[in-house]
């Protein structure tokens, strides 16, 4: 049947079924082509395969392509990830059109640039509404860098897939990150901490670590995979004294208000 204005279908405010749904039809499209568009840009960016929220300071969490809360999710993780800088070996000297985006060579760097940044902002870590300074590692084998992290800085793997299994810091002498007094709302997930001293080597190793948490502070390790090739993998001082490791599953537990480890993998 060829429906045409003489039959009695109509839609919202006497319009035309068959014209009604065409616009549906249209609308759906053009949220569509929205929604693919804010995907591949938050995926060029930041790599994720979901949708990354960080709702508050020291909290990420990968959220549903579909939640109700959002209609487009991609496009709400752009959103409050978008003042972080980003560590990804080849891209320092490159621009992109449209967006204001930091990218460094080294997690020093980045660092070095965040704490400038804070330095500058008026009432927060780095003028964001509260929310500490946010670094984001992409996919590689970070080696030699000496990172002691003495502010409120978040650093966090970005790659597909398997996050903290692409995303590595290794160090060969030292502890491979330190957090020490001024950390106290720190934050480190998704990366392979990995500690790898030279067995040929005369320096005494056995007092250095993959981490390493000093006094007066309190970073939040969350979804961190520790491997050493060392006596130990972990050093506390002050009053952590009680750490629990989990090997296969998720757990959040606290040790005297000071650190936070959230699934802790260690190999």
């Amino acid at each position: 049947m060829q429906l045409s204005q003489k039959h009695n279908f109509h839609g919202n405010k006497g319009v035309p079924i068959y014209i009604f749904i065409a616009q549906c039809e249209d609308t759906m499209k053009i949220l569509d082509t929205a929604l693919y568009c804010r995907k591949r840009l938050y995926q060029n960016v930041f790599e994720y395969d979901l949708p990354l929220f960080n709702p508050e300071p020291c909290r990420f969490e990968f959220v549903s392509r579909d939640i109700p809360e959002h209609a487009n999710p991609w496009k709400e993780s752009f959103r409050q990830l978008y003042r972080g800088v980003h560590v990804r070996p080849g891209y320092q000297d490159l621009k992109f059109q449209g967006r204001n985006i930091s990218y460094f060579n080294t997690v020093q760097g980045a660092l070095d640039y965040a704490d400038e940044r804070g330095a500058a902002g008026a009432g927060s870590s780095d003028g964001n509404n509260g929310h500490s300074a946010l670094v984001f590692l992409h996919a590689g084998t970070y080696r030699g860098e000496f990172l002691v992290i003495d502010s409120n800085v978040a650093l966090i793997g970005a790659a597909p897939g398997n996050v903290a299994e692409s995303v590595i810091l290794e160090r060969e002498s030292e502890s491979t990150v330190m957090f020490v007094e001024g950390a106290k709302q720190a934050y480190a997930g998704h990366l392979t901490l990995k500690f790898s001293p030279d067995v040929t080597s005369t320096v005494p190793h056995h007092k250095h670590y993959c981490l390493e948490v000093g006094e007066n502070c309190s970073p939040t390790i969350d979804h961190c995979i520790i491997r050493s090739t060392s006596v130990g993998k972990y050093r506390m001082h002050g009053r952590c004294d009680k750490l629990m490791l989990c090997a296969h599953s998720c757990i959040l537990y606290q040790v005297h208000n000071l650190v936070k480890i959230i699934l802790l993998l260690t190999q």
